[in-house]
């Protein structure tokens, strides 16, 4: 289950942007997900909750999850839009020069939190 150590790095990655902020309680984290990472979405808000729990200021925090749909340019014949899966060749001419977006994102977006949850 690779959904608990994105959770892992998700709350490590939330951690270190407020270091130094040791009033703060999180309330919520907002992350991308590309499609193509197949992520399991229950899974992971299963495991972030679980380690959330027992981290100081993350006790509470809610995960919103946003997927990002996978966005192609091909530089050959100037085709863009959204792939439905993995694709190595442009959809629409065939060639191989494919520019690929959003596909594997995992992003932390946001941080949300209110002062004074930390003891």
């Amino acid at each position: 289950m690779h959904e608990l150590g994105i959770a892992y790095e998700i709350l490590t990655s939330a951690r270190q942007a407020i270091a130094g902020r040791e009033a703060l309680r999180v309330t919520r984290l907002k992350v991308r997900i590309g499609r193509f990472q197949n992520v399991d979405r229950d899974s992971l808000d299963f495991a972030f909750r679980a380690l959330a729990r027992d981290e100081t200021g993350f006790e509470n925090a809610v995960l919103d999850m946003e997927d990002v749909e996978p966005a192609f340019a091909c530089p050959d014949c100037g085709a863009r839009g959204t792939l439905e899966k993995i694709a190595l060749s442009c959809p629409a001419c065939g060639g191989g020069n494919l520019h690929v977006e959003g596909a594997d994102d995992l992003v932390l977006q946001s941080i949300e939190a209110e002062e004074g949850g930390r003891e």
